[in-house]
C-alpha cells in the first residue's frame, strides 16, 4: 500500500511538472502588423510616349504611356498610362486671349510600382477639381505642344510584408511633349489623405 501510494504521488508530481512545462512553453507572438508608409512623398519621373489629337475649337485628347524612376517611401521603378481630354483653347475659350489654355475636362490613369524588397503597388486615379496642386489646364497643338497639368484623386493597393493595405489621396500629374520640348517630360507626385496604410 505504501509503495502504491508512492508511485501514485510520483505520477501526480510528474504530471504536474508536465502541465507546468506546457503552460510555460514558447509564447506565440500576437503583435499587430506594423503600419506601412503611405504614398506621400512618392515621385515619378520619366520620358513619356505621347499621342495627341488636337482641335482647339472643341475637345483634344492627350494620351501617354511611361516608365521610369520612382523615389520616396517606395523607391524603385514604375509604369503608367493615362489620357487627358482638354476643352476649347485660345480664342475659342477667351476671345481676348489667343494663348488661353484649355480646361482639362477629364483625366484617368493607372500605375504600377515595383519597389525595393519585392513591394508591389497598383493604383488608379481620376480627375479631381482644380486646387492647390494643379489648375487643370493644358495645351494641344498637333505640332508644337501637347501639355497638361491635372489634379486627381488616387487609390492604391500596397502589397508588402504582411497583409496588403489601401491608400488614397491626391496626385499632381504633369505631361509636356511636342516640338517645344527637346525631350518629352513626365512628373507625378502623391499626397495621401492618411497617416499610415
Amino acid at each position: 500500500m505504501i509503495r502504491a501510494r508512492g508511485v501514485a504521488r510520483a505520477l501526480c508530481v510528474s504530471g504536474a511538472v508536465c502541465l507546468l512545462l506546457l503552460l510555460t512553453g514558447p509564447a506565440v507572438s500576437l503583435a499587430a502588423p506594423q503600419p506601412k508608409p503611405t504614398l506621400t512623398g512618392e515621385t515619378f519621373t520619366g520620358v513619356p510616349t505621347v499621342t495627341a489629337t488636337c482641335d482647339p475649337t472643341s475637345n483634344s485628347t492627350i494620351s501617354y504611356s511611361v516608365s521610369g524612376t520612382a523615389t520616396g517611401p517606395y523607391p524603385g521603378t514604375f509604369t503608367e498610362s493615362g489620357t487627358a481630354t482638354l476643352g476649347p483653347q485660345g480664342f475659342f475659350i477667351d476671345p481676348n486671349n489667343p494663348n488661353a489654355p484649355g480646361n482639362v475636362v477629364s483625366f484617368s490613369a493607372t500605375f504600377t510600382i515595383q519597389a525595393a524588397g519585392g513591394v508591389q503597388i497598383f493604383g488608379a486615379m481620376q480627375l479631381a477639381p482644380p486646387g492647390l496642386l494643379a489648375g487643370n489646364h493644358g495645351f494641344c497643338d498637333q505640332f508644337s505642344l501637347q501639355s497638361f497639368g491635372a489634379q486627381s484623386d488616387y487609390q492604391a493597393l500596397i502589397r508588402a510584408k504582411g497583409p496588403p493595405c489601401t491608400d488614397s489621396g491626391q496626385s499632381l500629374t504633369a505631361v509636356n511633349a511636342g516640338q517645344n520640348y527637346p525631350q518629352s517630360q513626365f512628373n507625378q507626385s502623391f499626397y495621401s489623405n492618411q497617416q499610415a496604410c
